[in-house]
């Protein structure tokens, strides 16, 4: 949920995306059920997924 961002390859991108992720969820008052991700385990968008 969220703008394309590229990857999230670096601890920066991460950050972005966390702080979009959380200003969407504030605007539309909305609360994932589903998280989807890829299948890679060495991706930080898996791990950011798989954790939440």
């Amino acid at each position: 949920m969220s703008q394309h961002r590229s990857d999230l390859e670096n601890i920066e991108s991460l950050e972005f995306y966390r702080e979009t992720l959380k200003n969407l969820k504030n605007t539309f008052r909305a609360e994932p059920t589903v998280v989807a991700h890829d299948l890679h385990p060495d991706y930080l968008s898996t791990r950011f997924a798989v954790s939440t």
